[in-house]
């Protein structure tokens, strides 16, 4: 081997140490976003169009529910 065990030791402990840096971290763990965020695009967009058609589904009768109370507010108005 090219390097002794004590080496490989230190070596291990740099990285260990560096790794748990603020900065480090933050920057590793934004490479592993922008990894996972291209990864499997039909399935993202297959998820997001079933929370975009579930989010409509449920604006239906949160829309229903404001006229009823927009109109009972108005006719006791009138």
């Amino acid at each position: 081997m090219a390097f002794s065990r004590r080496t490989e030791e230190w070596w291990v402990d740099q990285v260990a140490d560096t790794s748990f840096d603020v900065e480090t971290r933050n920057d590793i763990l934004a490479l592993s976003y922008m990894a996972y965020d291209h990864s499997k695009p039909l399935w993202r967009l297959l998820a997001a169009s079933f929370y975009a058609v579930g989010f409509a589904l449920l604006l239906i009768p949160t829309f229903q529910t404001f006229y009823n109370v927009l109109s009972s507010l108005l006719a006791r108005a009138v």
